[in-house]
């Protein structure tokens, strides 16, 4: 079971009608659900706007990390890299279909 980042909660479904997730949501986020698995957060902007964005030192965030599951942050290092390596997978794709064209014009 996922850990979820807030209390509430809507399925995807609800994303038709998004006055009423706004309303729902109030200045939390929204946990959007498939099948019971999160698939994302739905964000109102009056959450955001409670946000501060101010830099901070690199102790503060070395502090911050230390709180975090080692297993969790892990598996989220693994997902970055396997979309980073997918993303690059794609672009080099990418770039060798449009150099194979460009020597076929010549």
């Amino acid at each position: 079971m996922e850990t979820l980042l807030t209390d509430k909660t809507i399925s995807v479904t609800k994303l038709r009608e998004p006055r009423k997730v706004i309303d729902k949501a109030g200045s939390q986020p929204v946990a959007v659900l498939n099948r019971s698995n999160v698939v994302g957060y739905f964000v109102p902007a009056s959450a955001v706007e409670k946000l501060d964005f101010s830099a901070c030192e690199t102790d503060e965030v070395m502090s911050a990390l230390d709180t975090l599951d080692p297993k969790a942050l892990a598996q989220h290092y693994d997902n970055i890299n396997q979309r980073f390596n997918d993303l690059t997978t794609l672009m080099n794709k990418r770039i060798d279909d449009i150099s194979a064209k460009t020597k076929q014009a010549a």
